[in-house]
């Protein structure tokens, strides 16, 4: 399972950015993220939160400081990674996103503050926290992605990281409620048939069960 989960959490790393020159060629090895000597690199990093909650509330995408100087003040407590959770919806505009928040205004938001992190020599954990399946729209955690929405999610979200030659990875969802161990500093997905499913609340259940 943290193989799995470690599997997941790099699946968009492109080999080119400006952390690869700090840890070039990180992938997975055993239950390890690694680099391209083999040697162990460990993730410590703060999550900021505000991409996942604020354009459903009608509010600019990162709700906070997103400048050079907030930066600067995350990277003066030694961390080398920032996770920046999203919503499916503002994402991809549907189900009554905000116009003026989502949609291109969200991505764009997104994709400059990812730029700037970089700027500065942090990595990215890219995360799928808020979402929700049909017409219902995300306004908290799920247990899982949703399959109605989050395959276009993480294809738009793969697009721009690849035409930015971004070194961001990714993280499919957070587990709402889980506790226990963790990997990389964040939460195991809960229980392991959340992951077998490969769905989870779907607006049509048939698709859930193949």
């Amino acid at each position: 399972m943290i193989r799995v989960l470690l599997t997941l959490a790099v699946a968009a790393i492109v080999a080119s950015g400006c952390c690869m020159d700090r840890y070039p060629g990180l992938h997975v090895s055993g239950n390890q993220l690694v680099d391209k000597h083999g040697r162990a690199v460990r993730l410590l990093g703060v999550n900021r939160s505000g991409g996942e909650y604020a354009c459903v509330q009608g509010h600019p995408p990162m709700a906070g400081p997103d400048g050079r100087r907030a930066i600067a003040a995350m990277t003066a407590w030694g961390i080398n990674a920032v996770r920046v959770p999203l919503n499916e919806h503002c994402w991809l505009g549907i189900n009554g996103a905000p116009t003026g928040y989502s949609k291109s205004h969200y991505r764009a938001a997104i994709r400059h503050y990812v730029g700037r992190l970089h700027r500065a020599g942090l990595f990215v954990v890219l995360d799928l926290h808020w979402n929700a399946p049909g017409t219902t729209r995300a306004h908290g955690q799920q247990p899982m992605a949703d399959l109605d929405h989050a395959p276009a999610f993480w294809k738009s979200v793969a697009r721009m990281t690849i035409r930015s030659r971004s070194t961001s990875t990714t993280n499919r969802t957070t587990s709402a409620g889980s506790a226990g161990a963790t990997v990389a500093g964040y939460p195991r997905a809960g229980a392991p048939p959340a992951w077998s499913s490969s769905c989870t609340r779907c607006a049509r259940p048939a698709r859930c069960s193949r």
